[in-house]
């Protein structure tokens, strides 16, 4: 049971944009305040973006993911 009707169609939207690496995924994590991500090892579409990011930072990877914080500055 996900429970996938928990969210509206823009939610969705909105994780599948940022997930993707869209031109407007840092926007959209501003949008939320997100402040902690957590990636799925091999996300190559928005791992090069977060890695350039200068209000993104590495904190964390394995064999299973990573996890970036938002830099305050």
């Amino acid at each position: 049971d996900t429970r996938i009707e928990l969210f509206d169609a823009d939610v969705w939207g909105d994780y599948l944009h940022v997930r993707g690496g869209r031109a407007d995924w840092a926007e959209i994590l501003d949008r939320w305040d997100v402040a902690l991500l957590a990636i799925e090892a091999g996300n190559e579409q928005l791992r090069p973006f977060l890695d350039e990011h200068p209000g993104w930072a590495l904190r964390f990877e394995d064999g299973e993911g990573a996890v970036y914080r938002r830099v305050e500055g």
